[in-house]
């Protein structure tokens, strides 16, 4: 049996189906109205095009940073700024190649081109401490490319503007998104990445890292302190929220079902810990800079300062 069903304008087929006296809904092969589902309009496509294009271009520009920040840092007789190698983002031009850390992640092709090499040792090159994958500006262009192509299909699109994008949910949510994950790139998932490369060595801080392979691992798991430090995590993991859950549930009930006089207190009660150190470290330096009993006027007076 077929019914059929009009929804927003968009005639849509439903089908029917009884299984055992039971009455189901088939959901539509190209359902319109879900971002990803049934048929991409062109809208749909210029949009994922145009954020996706853009996250991409985004990405490069801070893999240029990070590269050639070290690059510059690293390459004697380098002066310049990092301003002045911008251009390198796009073009791979003699300057920039004249640019390296000395610590570029070999690709495995040209690696095992010598017969000496192994994945062995491919692999221990890939664990160097502050290895680093070269920049490839042909990642910035892709990006430019499925911007440009999403551009252009907006602009031959009938009554698509720039509210278009700014009332869709794909395109906002990057765009809001994307300076965190800039700094999430940036000062934690880099830094995270080096942290594993140096775990696979051994090192001092006065001499070179020393490759060990998993010896450290190893040495940790076999270590009393690490499973009693795990395990005493799990038990106030365990004990602690649970308890901060319930107390929090139990507050916000509170709040929710008395008088706005009680819920009042509670509140007050609530933000007595955040109020009350900035006063007492007020008082403190009040206290310390007072001019007949503070201590800093002392101390000032032992220097010579009147």
């Amino acid at each position: 049996m077929t019914t059929t069903h009009n929804i927003n304008k968009v005639r849509v087929y439903n089908s029917i189906n009884t299984v055992r006296g039971e009455i189901y809904y088939v959901r539509p092969r190209h359902d319109l109205s879900h971002p990803f589902g049934g048929i991409m309009t062109r809208k749909r496509v210029s949009i994922t095009l145009v954020t996706f294009g853009m996250l991409l271009v985004v990405f490069s520009l801070v893999w240029w940073m990070i590269y050639y920040a070290k690059a510059a840092e690293l390459t004697r007789g380098y002066d310049g700024s990092l301003v002045a190698l911008l251009p390198c983002a796009a073009y791979d031009s003699e300057r920039c190649q004249t640019l390296s850390t000395d610590t570029e992640l070999p690709s495995m092709g040209a690696f095992l081109e010598d017969e000496d090499e192994t994945v062995t040792t491919y692999l221990q090159a890939l664990a160097a401490p502050d290895g680093i994958v070269e920049y490839r500006p042909f990642v910035f262009w892709i990006g430019m490319l499925m911007a440009g192509v999403g551009l252009v299909l907006a602009f031959t699109t009938p009554n698509m503007t720039v509210a278009t994008f700014a009332n869709d949910d794909l395109f906002v949510a990057y765009l809001f998104v994307l300076p965190s994950l800039v700094g999430f790139a940036v000062f934690f998932l880099y830094p995270a990445i080096g942290a594993i490369q140096l775990s696979f060595h051994e090192w001092n801080l006065l001499r070179a890292p020393k490759f060990v392979g998993l010896e450290n691992f190893q040495e940790l798991f076999t270590d009393r302190r690490f499973w009693r430090s795990l395990r005493v995590t799990l038990l106030y993991v365990v004990i602690n929220i649970p308890i901060q859950t319930a107390l929090a549930l139990i507050l916000a009930v509170i709040m929710d079902r008395f008088s706005n006089a009680v819920s009042s207190i509670v509140r007050g009660l609530m933000v007595l810990p955040w109020l009350l150190p900035p006063v007492v470290v007020g008082l403190l330096w009040l206290w310390m800079l007072d001019p007949l009993l503070g201590i800093i006027n002392v101390l000032l007076g032992f220097v010579g300062i009147p």
